[in-house]
């Protein structure tokens, strides 16, 4: 695999990593209130 492919994959699973933190973060609130405090989550 090419260092361009492999860094094209580790974006996508950043992508979709941090897709399911914010559905995680929009099942729980109580954990979404503590990203938004800590600003991982940016709020809408």
């Amino acid at each position: 695999m090419s260092g361009t492919a492999k860094n094209a994959r580790l974006g996508a699973d950043l992508v979709r990593a941090a897709a399911g933190l914010d559905l995680t973060a929009l099942r729980q609130p109580g954990l979404g209130a503590g990203q938004a405090a800590l600003g991982v989550g940016a709020p809408r």
